[in-house]
């Protein structure tokens, strides 16, 4: 399932679309975590989907490329 199935599934393609609208631009935790140089939730979050969805051998470039990423970037200020 892609992030945009999810997000369908989750809360609905119009209801999703008119609340982007509202915020417009949304920073999430993670960048506020890399900004303050604080440890980011990646394990408990792209960590584990990779883990659950390696377990179902299902393929996930993705998160694997996001997670590893997000921990080389915590790996030069933690």
């Amino acid at each position: 399932m892609t992030g945009v199935m999810i997000l369908k599934f989750c809360l609905g393609a119009m209801p999703a679309k008119s609340h982007l609208e509202k915020v417009s631009v949304h920073k999430d935790s993670m960048c506020f975590d890399i900004e303050n140089k604080t440890p980011t939730e990646i394990d408990f979050l792209g960590a584990k989907i990779v883990d659950y969805a390696s377990q179902k051998s299902v393929d996930t470039p993705f998160y694997v490329s996001l997670t590893n990423l997000v921990r080389a970037i915590e790996d030069n200020y933690l």
